[in-house]
């Protein structure tokens, strides 16, 4: 009895003894997985709220992107129906080099007036439909270029013998209306390109001093190009243009000529105070004419100034 007993009593002792190791262990173990749980999450809070440059300049431009496209979106009321005018006009004073297929050749001095007015239709779709348009605006556009008192210096035959000056009133009287489209400018005194197409009509007795008087030759055509304007500094800024004339049609005039194709294009620095902007700079023209089957070419290049005025 007693032996059955001391069994007994040693089962049990080694069963206490079990348990009692087993929720040691198991204790042990949770205290690991919950200190474990405790790094790993108190590491991920940190992480996650750490300041850092780069995570700074990420967020600033983040915010600054949804800035911008709340800006453009948001309130479209703000944006009135505004027209806007512009004017101006330039002097030019240069030197044409004409020379045709045959050998024929002349070099003379010329001076000239180009003027151009625009009316924008700034901010009609946004006010209108109550959506901004991106800063895309319409206009109109009409422009005049006029190029007189040219001076030939000297005029060559096709025999390379030196000819004797055409005589007549040679001038070039070019008129263009087109329509204009602004892109990125919100109005017209801000950094924008405008792209721009019509129609011109032009007389060119410059450079086809044959077609004089009653026999002047008429043109007409398609007109397309391009301005671009950038301010560097609030008052300081530089501009270009570029436009093309052409193919023509000529409407009157001799047999076998006709000018098929000019560009006028510029570019210029400018000083602006208030509504006024002063420029100058230079200017490129040149024609393409077809004249009883010979190709004549006229280059004009010179120096260019003038006056703005932005209402």
């Amino acid at each position: 009895m007693s032996k059955l007993l001391r069994c007994y009593s040693q089962a049990l002792l080694k069963a206490t003894l079990g348990l009692t190791l087993g929720s040691q262990v198991a204790g042990a173990a949770e205290t690991v997985t919950q200190v474990t749980t405790y790094v790993v999450k108190t590491q991920e809070e940190r992480q996650n709220t750490r300041f850092t440059l780069t995570e700074w300049l990420r967020i600033k431009e983040r915010m600054k992107m949804m800035d911008v496209w709340l800006a453009m979106f948001s309130d479209p009321q703000k944006d009135k129906f505004q027209p806007e005018l512009l004017v101006s006009g330039f002097m030019t004073s240069g030197k044409v080099n004409y020379a045709a297929a045959d050998g024929q050749s002349e070099v003379g001095e010329i001076t000239g007036r180009t003027y151009m007015g625009q009316l924008w239709l700034t901010n009609i779709v946004s006010s209108t439909i109550g959506i901004r348009s991106l800063n895309i605006d319409f206009g109109i556009e009409g422009f005049s270029r006029q190029a007189t008192k040219f001076s030939s210096t000297t005029f060559t035959n096709a025999d390379g013998s030196i000819g004797v000056t055409p005589t007549g009133n040679r001038s070039l009287e070019l008129t263009a209306y087109g329509a204009d489209l602004r892109l990125f400018g919100r109005n017209i005194q801000d950094s924008a390109l405008v792209l721009k197409g019509g129609r011109y009509t032009a007389t060119n007795t410059i450079v086809d001093p044959v077609n004089l008087g009653a026999l002047s030759t008429k043109l007409t055509g398609t007109m397309v190009g391009v301005d671009l304007q950038l301010y560097l500094l609030r008052v300081l800024g530089a501009e270009g243009g570029y436009m093309t004339f052409g193919p023509s049609g000529m409407r009157e005039g001799p047999e076998g000529s006709g000018i098929t194709r000019g560009v006028y294009y510029h570019y210029e620095g400018f000083v602006e105070v208030s509504i006024l902007r002063l420029m100058a700079g230079t200017y490129v023209e040149s024609w393409d004419l077809v004249r009883k089957g010979q190709v004549v070419k006229s280059d004009e290049k010179g120096l260019i100034a003038g006056v703005k005025l932005q209402f």
